[in-house]
């Protein structure tokens, strides 16, 4: 696959197909236990890149919702900023009649 096939992520325009490699940033964060043993997250600061196969659902009065399908470790859904998409289309059916 080339760069040439990455299209603008576009919130107004849905896709055919909710299936799609997503690619944009996020905040990266860090966690901790705190001294009563429960876990505590943050945000470093820091904004990073990651990508993934994502079920992209659109509500015209919300947005989007992303469901990750196989991505980037720990990409942060409340923060993930898409900025780029490929559409996974369904291929059409085999020839059963004429295999080659």
């Amino acid at each position: 696959m080339t760069t040439e096939s990455w299209r603008p992520f576009d919130m107004s325009k849905p896709f055919s197909s909710p299936l799609c490699w997503l690619f944009g940033t996020h905040e990266e964060t860090d966690c901790d236990v705190d001294s009563s043993g429960r876990t505590v997250s943050w945000t470093t600061g820091n904004i990073i890149t990651a990508q993934g196969l994502a079920r992209v659902d659109f509500d015209p009065e919300n947005g989007f919702d992303i469901e990750w399908i196989f991505g980037d470790y720990e990409i942060e859904d409340t923060t993930f900023f898409p900025l780029f998409h490929i559409e996974l289309t369904i291929p059409a059916n085999p020839d059963l009649d004429n295999p080659k």
